[in-house]
């Protein structure tokens, strides 16, 4: 945030019975209105707790949203969770005390094995997790629910993220579609998580335990909430 400061007069000078200098008086008023007029009113020339709360970036490093577009075809073998290779990830996320991070993701995916492929949202290091009846919360993730080879909706929900079931590979729009699911999963395409106030990193990644995970036409959103 840029600061103010007087520079053609100093209206501290104007104290009660001494003499007052033209200068004191009318150069305030020329520096403000010379302050005002050479901005451009954007996050720049606010600070950093307002944009915090307001879900902003600046070009001081603060960041409250990012996004990837990755419309490339790419593929994982590994058995553990990991990045493709253009990974579906946005870095350096600020979250301020008492703010959620939401998530927003549109995919299509398919995998070569029936029932082996899955993908889940990270906090970081840490899988995406949801409270659970049984006790501790649980890890959320999605499993392919189509045909093995068949093009199939991966989004985000409520609940974390979640697959389709497709019985026919799928198409996308480029203008105007929602970001979620039908086909028998109506779901809010947007997932809400707290966390403590710091800076984090959101991905989706993929694993396949037998055969290949496949995914292409990649949309991920991410901002910060204040509060």
């Amino acid at each position: 945030m840029t600061n103010f400061a007087y520079t053609s007069g100093n209206p501290g000078n104007l104290t009660s019975g001494a003499s007052a200098s033209m200068t004191d008086i009318q150069g305030p008023f020329t520096d403000v209105a010379s302050f005002f007029n050479s901005r451009t009113f954007n996050e720049d020339n606010l600070p950093v707790s307002l944009l915090q709360r307001l879900g902003l970036n600046d070009s001081s490093g603060q960041k409250a949203r990012g996004t990837t577009q990755i419309a490339t075809q790419e593929a994982r073998t590994n058995t553990a969770y990991g990045l493709l290779a253009t990974p579906d990830r946005v870095s350096g996320i600020v979250l301020p005390t008492n703010g959620l991070i939401a998530v927003a993701y549109q995919a299509m995916w398919f995998e070569s094995v029936s029932n082996a492929a899955r993908a889940a949202i990270f906090v970081g290091a840490n899988q995406l997790k949801i409270a659970s009846v049984a006790g501790a919360p649980v890890v959320t993730e999605a499993q392919t629910g189509g045909a093995v080879g068949t093009s199939t909706p991966l989004h985000t929900h409520g609940g974390g993220i979640i697959s389709e079931n497709a019985s026919s590979a799928i198409t996308e729009v480029t203008t105007g579609q929602v970001v979620g699911g039908g086909a028998g999963v109506t779901q809010n395409g947007i997932c809400y998580i707290f966390a403590a106030a710091g800076t984090y990193d959101i991905s989706v990644q993929f694993k396949a335990s037998s055969g290949t995970v496949t995914a292409l036409n990649r949309h991920l959103w991410v901002w910060s909430v204040g509060f």
